[in-house]
């Protein structure tokens, strides 16, 4: 999920068995805040520009409260089929948006993780052969 300044949190990481739901609870930076952006990405960078964007949404009609009394319970969800659905809540009132990435559909999921596999794959067999051709 990405924050106004940009920074990353990683709710569910690459190397976890799915199905998996994970949960985290966000809290709202500023006195008054009417709604939050919740935009999820794939990726490890904390820099959350530098990750792909999955989608976004907004939950709107936060109660005007000061910074850090309004939370946010952001739910993702993975299933086996890579489907993705991100829920948001606000805690005190129930009001709650969601976004579901369609793996079936946008293959963004599939492919990006193709292209990390296949990296790692062609990393370890060309460290793996080094020592055998040195022994030789």
């Amino acid at each position: 999920m990405r924050s106004r300044l940009h920074i990353f949190s990683t709710i569910i990481p690459r190397t976890i068995v799915i199905p998996v739901t994970r949960s985290k609870l966000y809290c709202a930076s500023f006195d008054n805040q009417r709604y939050v952006r919740v935009e999820v990405s794939q990726g490890e960078n904390v820099d959350a520009r530098a990750n792909v964007l999955l989608g976004s949404f907004e939950v709107e009609g936060l109660p005007a409260k000061p910074a850090g009394e309004v939370m946010i319970a952001v739910r993702f969800s993975l299933d086996l089929n890579g489907i993705l659905t991100v829920t948001a809540a606000e805690t005190s009132t129930g009001l709650q948006q969601r976004l579901v990435v369609n793996n079936a559909n946008t293959h963004r999921l599939a492919s990006h993780g193709l292209e990390q596999s296949r990296g790692t794959v062609e990393t370890l067999f060309s460290s793996l052969s080094e020592p055998l051709e040195n022994e030789s």
